[in-house]
């Protein structure tokens, strides 16, 4: 893999994310936008790497998983083409799926299969797992899906093609307000030129980085910063034993501190929800409280009222004691990228107080004459 992320984000309005796999000789970009309340739109295109063989053939995979107990799904493959899926959850209501190849220049047309299930919701995170226990159970030397589309939790959607591809996803509350393929195409042309007039007006380049490559470099920091912003939930690992050696009254208080921990009285506490950007996607997708003061300082220029929503997310998260834990790991698919000694949060551990840094600047804004 030579490198992915985001090109262009806008909180608002969506971006364009690029995967380099020289591994599999293809080049994925995903164009993602929500041109209305509600209502999104996904463009995914494979382009063959220059090294790549002459209609190599590829395959990819779509999965939309439902992680609500309660929440249930119906895909379909339909007669004039794609795959419609319509669903309910508790949370949202009902919500539509629509899946459509779309033919671009010297793109190609691919074998599609759709794999529904119903799995675990709490095992829903698992679809890696899932995906690669499913492709074992076909005969050797099969390497699609069984083509079984219906009622599940879980769906894979598989596109087999030679050559480029491209495809479309739209989700909608409203089958009758889903998006169209050329209305994507307008949103995504729409929303590019926006990021870039939008990110020249506020970030004007100073010399001597007035180059191209600056402006590229600059824009792809910024999209990754607000593109990695997220949404976690689940129980934290919190020690509640309080003993007298995590007090820090002694000049040895760190080797009390490390036997006593050794006893810790570890609970689940929660459930907890928080909205915050993170540190790397890769390895630390999850809310550090010290670095999101500064994560926000970009934020706040750019988008206001999201960076107004994170702050207020992690105040939720104080205890009685004025405590907010300094690393927020959040249920078990967080947990997975934790080792384990790494994973129980200790209300004597403090990060110094940055999101103060982002309540000052709110109260400059204020300050400004209207």
């Amino acid at each position: 893999m030579a490198g992915y992320g985001w090109t262009s984000y806008d909180t608002r309005i969506g971006g364009v994310y690029l995967v380099n796999d020289t591994g599999n000789k293809v080049d994925i970009v995903t164009q993602f936008s929500k041109p209305t309340e509600g209502n999104w739109g996904l463009r995914v295109t494979s382009l063959p790497r220059e090294n790549a063989a002459t209609y190599q053939q590829t395959s990819l995979f779509f999965y939309i998983g439902l992680e609500w107990a309660e929440a249930t799904m119906k895909c379909v493959k339909r007669v004039s083409g794609g795959i419609a899926c319509t669903g309910t959850t508790s949370d949202s209501g009902d919500f539509n799926i629509l899946i459509l190849d779309h033919q671009a220049d010297g793109s190609s047309s691919a074998l599609t299969t759709v794999k529904s299930m119903t799995a675990a919701a709490e095992g829903i995170w698992r679809t890696k797992s899932i995906l690669s226990q499913e492709l074992k159970r076909r005969s050797p030397g099969q390497v699609s899906l069984e083509d079984q589309p219906g009622q599940g939790n879980l769906h894979f959607v598989q596109k087999t093609f030679k050559g480029a591809f491209e495809f479309d996803v739209f989700f909608s509350p409203d089958s009758n307000t889903i998006m169209t393929s050329d209305g994507l195409t307008q949103a995504i042309t729409d929303g590019r030129k926006g990021f870039q007039e939008r990110f020249s007006s506020m970030y004007a380049p100073q010399e001597p980085f007035t180059t191209a490559e600056y402006s590229r470099f600059s824009q792809y920091l910024l999209s990754n910063l607000i593109g990695g912003i997220g949404y976690f939930y689940g129980k934290s690992r919190v020690d509640t034993s309080s003993p007298e050696a995590y007090s820090e009254n002694d000049p040895t208080f760190w080797e009390k501190a490390a036997a006593a921990r050794a006893h810790a009285v570890v609970e689940d506490d929660g459930p907890h929800e928080l909205f915050s950007a993170v540190p790397s996607r890769p390895f630390f997708p999850r809310g550090f409280l010290w670095d999101e003061g500064f994560h926000l300082q970009v934020v706040i220029d750019w988008d206001m009222d999201v960076a107004l929503e994170i702050v207020s997310s992690w105040f939720r998260l104080m205890n009685d004691d004025g405590w907010i834990a300094r690393e927020q790991i959040l249920g078990p698919e967080a947990r997975s990228k934790v080792p384990p000694e790494f994973q129980i949060q200790y209300p004597h551990f403090a990060n110094p107080p940055t999101l103060f840094l982002v309540v000052a600047a709110f109260l400059e804004y204020l300050e400004k004459p209207a």
